[in-house]
């Protein structure tokens, strides 16, 4: 066996083979794995229940799709949570103006009392006096310990937050849109070509109606410099960029591998 000077690193008790394949499947050291395709965000699934989307879902400014029923649920349920957090917000910015409106008469009335020219001596008890001393000394006595400490609440937010981006929500915002399918396979509305990780933006010709999801290729290369809809040769009023599905290639623009920091050996 070579010196540990040798090694690599100098002074490492382990040998390189220990390192490297022996406690390769072990807990120990920085794992890191790649993400398969199906575990990200696909573009035809909810973004928030994870189930596979109908003839009819629900677009958001950001581009992610949601059920109609799971992000209406879940917009109300955020709602009632907020109410609740603003009362309790509410009630405890009360009570600490009321401490602090009470510290201001405290002082007052200390700083009054110090000006008066004529005062009398206050008298003090030794025992209240031994007493503050074996508070001040004997920390671990229970009188000694500071008073519990309440958790504060902070100031929630004005709106729900949206549950992939956490931005602010509102169910103005959401627009729907209408899926074209074809054998289970999300496909664009224009070329009938199956959407997988192309981009893809949607269009809107009247915000109250469904909108169109195309491929961002058949946009560029059919829409017109007056906007017109391919399908009905209607002026595009409102779009919007899908946000695109998972890949787990390199390529494809977004993060392939998670790292999970675990203790090493050493």
């Amino acid at each position: 066996m070579t010196r540990k000077s040798k090694q690599a690193g100098g002074n490492l008790p382990l040998t390189h083979y220990e390192r490297t394949k022996k406690f390769a499947s072990s807990e120990y050291g920085t794992t890191q794995q790649r993400l398969a395709g199906h575990s990200q965000y696909q573009i035809g699934d909810c973004a928030l229940s994870l189930t596979r989307l109908g003839s009819s879902a629900l677009c958001t400014r950001s581009g992610y799709l949601y059920d109609e029923s799971a992000i209406l649920q879940y917009l109300l349920t955020r709602t009632q949570q907020i109410k609740e957090q603003q009362l309790a917000y509410e009630r405890q910015e009360r009570a600490r103006l009321a401490d602090s409106g009470e510290d201001d008469k405290e002082r007052l009335a200390q700083f009054e009392e110090s000006q008066t020219v004529s005062k009398k001596r206050k008298i003090r008890d030794p025992l209240q006096e031994a007493r503050e001393d074996l508070k001040r000394t004997s920390y671990w006595l229970a009188d000694a310990q500071p008073d519990s400490v309440t958790e504060q609440i902070e100031k929630p937010p004005e709106r729900p937050q949206s549950p992939t981006t956490q931005a602010p929500l509102t169910r103005k915002e959401l627009l729907p849109v209408d899926l074209k399918r074809e054998n289970g396979k999300l496909i664009c509305a224009v070329s009938d070509k199956a959407i997988n990780t192309q981009s893809v933006i949607a269009y809107w010709i009247d915000k109250k109606k469904p909108g169109t999801i195309v491929l961002q290729s058949v946009y560029d290369h059919l829409v017109d410099e007056n906007n017109e809809c391919p399908i009905t040769s209607r002026i595009i009023k409102y779009t919007r960029k899908l946000q695109k599905s998972g890949s787990s290639f390199a390529a494809s623009g977004q993060s392939v591998a998670v790292q999970k920091y675990n203790p090493t050996i050493t």
